[in-house]
Parts: structure tokens; sequence; C-alpha cells
């Protein structure tokens, strides 16, 4: 900064704003990158901002091609016409026609359609599908037993978790594990369902475990499938809650554009791994500037 010119100091409002937009690029060039040729799901959610505008939060949910689950904030976008709707599961008490809870929305909100909920429908439709696969089929009931027999005896479940907590240690000394707040959790032991799995993680299988289960049940696409399907909106309101601390009521004139470039900062794990170079180099193509970097 001392040597730079003082016509070219490069730390105008719109200066900050077309680095932002370089890094914003290209973390969703990552995130692009991440999802490859896979599947994906979108999740969408809006709020009010402070500048009173309608946003809408779009998330994607997708397994990378590591064979983690992510959910990636991919931007925010004002939106002028929406629709009000609903959508549940098929549960009685969410559905019906009298008493269900899209029934009392309806008396007040007329216009808020109710549509059984499309990842609940799919995943029944998978389950069915899967269940003709007796290779499959045999071994969630033989899931289904061994998690019942552990959850009858008090016993059992206190051998699961000495097991489980000896396997962690295990895995943080090798650091196949990472470490910090909030992160592996002793957790209850779940029955599968038809419309409710459980997660199963890499991490869980030896190599040679997975290279079986590819050849002989050709589960892993419909794993990932499964996994990619939306089972909450916690991303999407995070998203708000960062829109919250960034547009208050002393900043409530952001362009909608700034507003969406700040909160890619979300996906801070990216953001970190792009070299302050490479944004240099990006910043200098997207105009002819005054002063040439290099």
């Amino acid at each position: 900064m001392v040597k730079a010119p003082k016509n070219v100091t490069y730390t105008s409002l719109q200066i900050q704003k077309e680095i932002l937009h370089v890094i914003s690029t290209k973390v969703k060039k990552v995130i692009r990158e991440e999802i490859g040729d896979a599947k994906f799901c979108i999740l969408v959610d809006k709020a009010r901002d402070e500048s009173m505008k309608e946003q809408m939060a779009v998330v994607l949910r997708y397994v990378d091609t590591n064979g983690f689950m992510r959910e990636r904030f991919f931007g925010i976008v004002h939106v002028i016409d929406t629709a009000a709707g609903q959508g549940y599961d098929g549960a009685s008490n969410m559905q019906g026609e009298w008493n269900g809870l899209q029934a009392l929305i309806l008396n007040d909100c007329p216009y808020a359609y109710y549509i059984h909920c499309f990842a609940h429908r799919l995943q029944l439709a998978l389950v069915g599908a899967l269940k003709a696969v007796v290779p499959l089929n045999r071994f969630f009931t033989k899931l289904i037993l061994v998690i019942n027999n552990i959850r009858a005896s008090c016993k059992h479940i206190e051998q699961l978790k000495i097991a489980r907590a000896s396997n962690i240690a295990y895995l943080i000394d090798i650091e196949e594990l990472e470490i910090g707040k909030g992160l592996n959790q002793m957790v209850t032991l779940q029955r599968p369902g038809d419309t409710r799995w459980d997660n199963f993680y890499p991490i869980d299988f030896t190599d040679d475990e997975k290279n079986d289960l590819k050849k002989e049940l050709d589960l892993y696409k419909v794993v990932k499938l499964v996994l990619t399907l939306s089972v909450s909106t916690a991303t999407t309101e995070r998203a708000f809650s960062a829109m919250n601390v960034i547009k208050t009521d002393l900043c409530n004139k952001m362009e909608d554009e700034f507003l969406s470039d700040t909160m890619i900062f979300i996906e801070r794990d990216i953001v970190a791994t792009i070299s302050t170079d490479s944004i240099i180099d990006d910043f200098e193509d997207l105009k002819r500037r005054r002063v040439p970097f290099s």
C-alpha cells in the first residue's frame, strides 16, 4: 500500500465487491467439481431480510467423489413472486383431509396447497423396489434383528458404546478422524425404517468390504442416491442466520449480488483452499486495469 500509486490503491468499495465476486465464483466452481456428474438435490427456503426483501437460499446436497455427503450453500436470490405451499410425509396426522395439519393450515391460507413430500415418496418407492432384491432384503432383515437384540439389553448397549468409543479413540490416534466440538458423539442405535434410514459412512467399512458390497449387491449407487435425498433444512436456516449477521439495520442497502457473494464465506473450508495468487489473477482478468499487476 505504501508503494502503490495514490490513484490505484484498489481499496474502494467497488474493488472489494469485485474481489468478493471472484472468490464466490471460485467457491462455486469447486462445488461443481465436487458434484461432477453425480446426482444432487436442491434445497431452497425463504426468509425476509432487514430491507424487507424476500430472499431465497439455495443449498446443494450431494455425495462427493470421496463418498462423503455434503450440503453446500450455493447462493441467495431475491424473489418477488412466490407461491405458498406445504409438503409433508403421508402420515394421516399430516395429510388428513379434515383434521390433518394441512387442513388446519388451509383454513387460514387457502392457497397453501398440500403436496405429499416427494423425498418420502421416492424413498418409499426405492424401499419397495429394493425389497425385491433377495440379498438386500435379507441384509436389512438381519440388521433389524441385530438392532432389536442390542436395544433390548442395557448390557449390550453399554458394550456397544465401549466398543465404539475404543474404535473412535484408535481412529483419532492414527489421524483417520477429525476432532473438534460436536464431532464423534455417541448416538442411540436406531431401527431402519421405510422412510428414515441411518447414514453409513465410508469409515465404517474396510476397502475389501466396500469392494464386496459393490460387486455382490451393487448398492453403492443406491446408497448415494438415498444420501442425496434431503432430510432437513438446517443448512438453509444457517444461511439465514448468516444473512441476518451481514445485512443489519445499519447495512440494509446491500445489493443482492453483493449479499450473495459475501455469504459464500459460509463455505469457509473451501475458501481456505483458494490461493491469494489465483484470486489476484482472476481479479486482474475481470477487466483492463489502470496499472497491470504483472
